[in-house]
C-alpha cells in the first residue's frame, strides 16, 4: 500500500523520497503482471498450436474453440489480423475439408468468423 502523498508544505527531500518509492512500487507491479501476461500468452499460443480436431467433434465447435484462442490473444494485446487467423484455422483442418478450403479460397474471400 502506498503511503499518503506528502503535504504541500513538505520539503523537496520528502517529495523526492515519495516519488522514488511510488516509481519503485509501480515498476515492481509492472514486472509482476508482465510475467503473468507472458505466461498466459505462452499457454494460449501453445494451446492454439496443439489444438487438433477431435474424432466426432463438430467442425463448428472446433473452429469456435480455435477462434477463442485468437480472441484471448487479442485480449492479451497480441491481435492477429482476421485474414491471417482465418488462414491459420483453414490450414489446421484435416484433409477431409480440403474441398471446403479450396471452395472457400475461390469464392469466399473476405469472410471472417464472428
Amino acid at each position: 500500500m502506498l503511503p499518503s502523498p506528502p503535504l504541500d508544505d513538505a520539503g523537496g527531500d520528502v517529495r523526492n523520497a515519495y516519488v522514488k518509492f511510488y516509481n519503485e512500487q509501480l515498476e515492481e507491479l509492472k514486472t509482476m503482471f508482465q510475467q503473468q501476461a507472458d505466461q498466459e500468452l505462452f499457454e494460449t499460443v501453445k494451446a492454439f498450436h496443439t489444438c487438433k480436431e477431435e474424432v466426432g467433434q463438430s467442425i463448428s465447435s472446433y473452429v469456435l474453440k480455435m477462434k477463442g484462442y485468437l480472441d484471448q490473444l487479442e485480449r492479451l494485446i497480441y491481435p492477429i489480423p482476421p485474414v491471417f487467423w482465418v488462414n491459420l484455422i483453414l490450414n489446421s483442418l484435416t484433409k477431409d475439408y480440403d474441398a471446403f478450403v479450396m471452395n472457400y479460397n475461390m469464392h469466399s474471400m473476405g469472410k471472417t468468423i464472428p
